[in-house]
């Protein structure tokens, strides 16, 4: 299979840590790829801990 004939590159691209931040904050408002974008480890700290904080999750048990 050729990368181009695969449904799931754009979406593992959001995934990549070297992609812009303002990107990925642009793509967590975006139906469809938000999901990815909260996943990238590449997301600024703050934003990281406002989602978890919308997710309503805390820290783990006995912290």
């Amino acid at each position: 299979m050729k990368l181009i004939d695969d449904p799931d590159v754009g979406f593992r691209a959001l995934r990549d840590p070297r992609l812009p931040a303002g990107e990925l904050l642009r793509r967590l408002t975006v139906p469809g790829s938000a999901r990815y974008a909260a996943a990238n480890p590449a997301l600024p700290p703050a934003t990281m801990h406002r989602l978890l904080d919308l997710a309503r999750v805390g820290p783990p048990p006995g912290r």
